[in-house]
Order: structure tokens, then C-alpha cells, then sequence
């Protein structure tokens, strides 16, 4: 950024590279999906677990027997997030053989293999069919990180957050409520900042007479 901070449990991470932040629990998906897409399902799920499952370099050369527990932790919980999100039966297609809805599932998936703290969903609704679409708001309802969401489809907000932030005059403001409660919020704080600067105006304008 050109100015400030950020901040994540108290902790500055600011200027830091994607894989710290990363691994101080900020996981994240795009708007445009970015998927292994030679990999299959299965390892790019895997990709999101090397946060918490290592091995030394020795050891994935020759094989020793810590390689082999480690990928075995791996391979069920990535099968364990699969299910999930229902891509089990497709965990050794390629990424890029998925229908897009799937593709986003699998995004995400990954994302909550680096077990997250915060999640951040970039226009997750973007192409997504009615099946996708519904699946991925009835998920945000379950999911116990904290997920920021990014997007323009002002229904979808509707029915799948509790606070909207919002950025004015360079200061960042909380609404509670969807964005139907969001609009309303804004146009009453409008209109009493409207009345108060006529009232200021008035004022100023009856001392100087």
C-alpha cells in the first residue's frame, strides 16, 4: 500500500510476500479462477496443505518413511475437503476438465486447506450457475472463518452477509445487516449529514448578519 498498515491478530504484514501472508492465516481466492490446471483436483488441494504438512527436501528425494506418512495426511484431508464440497468422486480429474462451477469449488477448497483465518472471495459469484450459485451461499452460512467478500451482485449480498464495509472519504465504515440494510443505512447518514450542513449554514449565515 501507499500508506498505512496492516494489521492481522496485532501482528504488522504489511510490504510481506503472498506466501507469509499466507501462512499468517490470509487465504484468498480471484476473480478470474487460478488453478493448477495440469494438476488434478486432488494435488491442487495438496498445494494448500504445505502450510501444515512438511517434509525435509532429503526426505521427498529418497523417499524415507516421513515422506510417505506426510503425503497419506495429505492425501485424506485434501479427500476430506473434497467431500466437502462435493468433488470427491473428481479427485484425479485434471483442474482444467471441471465445469466452471466446480473449478470455483475447487478454488476455494484450496484456500481452506491453508486453514485461513481470514478468507477473502474475490466476485465469487462471476459465471457460476444457479447450482453453483446456491451452493456457494448456503457454504457461507456454514463456514466458520471470517470470509470478506468483494463483489457487485447486490442480490447475492442480499441473502449471504452480515455486515457490509464500505469505503468513504478514505475512511473504511461498518453497516450491519445485507446490502438492502446497507442502502438504507447510507441514505438516512446522508440525510442527516445534509440537514446538519444546512443548519451550520443557516447558522453561519444569521451570525454574520
Amino acid at each position: 500500500p501507499d500508506g498505512g498498515r496492516i494489521l492481522l491478530d496485532g501482528k504488522d504484514i504489511t510490504g510481506h510476500k503472498a506466501i507469509q501472508i499466507n501462512q499468517a492465516g490470509i487465504a484468498r481466492t480471484f476473480q478470474n479462477i487460478r488453478l493448477f490446471k495440469e494438476l488434478s483436483v486432488l494435488d491442487n488441494v495438496k498445494v494448500g496443505l504445505h502450510n501444515h504438512h512438511k517434509y525435509s527436501t532429503l526426505s521427498g528425494i529418497l523417499r524415507l518413511p516421513s515422506y510417505y506418512k506426510v503425503e497419506k495426511e495429505m492425501d485424506e484431508r485434501a479427500m476430506e475437503l473434497l467431500k466437502v464440497f462435493d468433488l470427491d468422486k473428481e479427485f484425479d480429474y485434471k483442474a482444467s476438465n471441471l465445469p466452471y462451477g466446480k473449478q470455483r469449488k475447487l478454488e476455494i477448497a484450496r484456500a481452506l486447506a491453508t486453514e485461513p483465518k481470514l478468507l477473502l472471495l474475490d466476485e465469487p459469484t462471476n459465471h457460476l450457475d444457479i447450482d453453483s450459485l446456491i451452493w456457494l451461499e448456503n457454504w457461507l452460512r456454514r463456514v466458520e472463518a471470517t470470509v470478506v467478500i468483494i463483489s457487485h451482485d447486490r442480490e447475492f449480498l442480499d441473502r449471504a452477509v452480515t455486515t457490509i464495509w464500505s469505503v468513504e472519504d478514505d475512511t473504511v465504515c461498518r453497516y450491519a445487516g445485507n446490502y438492502s440494510a446497507f442502502e438504507s443505512q447510507r441514505i438516512e447518514k446522508l440525510r442527516l449529514q445534509d440537514a446538519a450542513a444546512k443548519a451550520y449554514e443557516r447558522e453561519a449565515s444569521h451570525l454574520s448578519s
